[in-house]
């Protein structure tokens, strides 16, 4: 009898902002995730640009959402593999790990991105999006502010 789907809640994207690249991580960043990946897969390893891409895409990490992801990364780079069940859950133990290796080094200090300034909140693309689209409908710059102001104090 199959167990409950297991979810995570990946918090690293909120933090990241649009630093969606893993070229746009730090050193201590990358090795974060070098040493995460080396743990989990070993000799083999696995890309780190498709590791990054599926940490910074996937806030709710299961295996369906793993999956979704990586079909989508396939598609982006068609010389990439087609992902397999053993791949999937090799990349959700990663991303889990992952997820949470960052946000202790993040919230201990640790500077991850290269531009970021410690303290500050940086827009996903999501909330780019909506931003972008609340001008488009005319809200006026004290509710776009409003809006602004209440991702900040979430983000905190």
């Amino acid at each position: 009898m199959a167990g409950k789907p297991q979810t995570f809640q990946n918090e690293f994207p909120y933090i990241a902002g649009n630093f969606d690249r893993y070229s746009k991580l730090t050193k201590e960043g990358k090795d974060i995730v070098n040493a995460v990946i080396t743990k989990c897969a070993g000799k083999k390893g696995y890309p780190v640009s498709k590791v990054y891409y599926l940490l910074f895409n996937c806030s709710k990490v299961t295996k369906v959402s793993i999956k979704e992801w990586l079909d989508r990364y396939y598609v982006l780079h068609s010389n990439d593999s087609v992902p397999t069940d053993s791949n999937v859950r090799k990349f959700y133990t990663i991303i889990k790990q992952l997820s949470v290796a960052m946000m202790e080094a993040y919230n201990s200090g640790v500077k991850l991105f290269k531009t970021t300034e410690p303290g500050l909140t940086y827009l996903t693309p999501l909330q780019k999006y909506e931003m972008d689209q609340m001008y488009t409908n005319g809200k006026s710059a004290q509710e776009m502010i409003e809006a602004l102001q209440a991702l900040i104090d979430s983000a905190k």
